[in-house]
């Protein structure tokens, strides 16, 4: 999965998306005074709306491709099933997990 994870990171890089937890780095310019609150709220608010209409979109792609009927539909469901089950502590460490993994 590391392997995954390093083919990964330079296409999102290059296609110039960012994930939150790169921009969550902004507090250390915040702490040496390089950005202002302001500007660094503000990165944070643009990202996070970014992501979340990248990710109603690839909903809706996947959605209507087709792929989610018969066997992969039920696969489909039950990785949904089994994250939502998690407790918060558990969801938390998969989170911090993947984070790390892939960057």
């Amino acid at each position: 999965m590391a392997r995954a994870g390093a083919a990964i990171d330079p296409s999102i890089q290059l296609g110039g998306a960012e994930l939150f937890a790169g921009n969550a780095l902004m507090v250390m310019a915040a702490i040496d005074r390089k950005i202002t609150r302001a500007q660094r709220l503000l990165s944070w608010v643009i990202v996070y709306f970014g992501n979340l209409i990248g990710a109603a979109e690839l909903a809706v792609t996947i959605g209507s491709s087709g792929l989610l009927k018969g066997p992969m539909a039920t696969t489909a469901a039950a990785i949904s099933q089994s994250k939502a089950s998690l407790l918060p502590f558990e969801a938390f460490y998969v989170m911090h997990r993947c984070v790390l993994q892939f960057g």
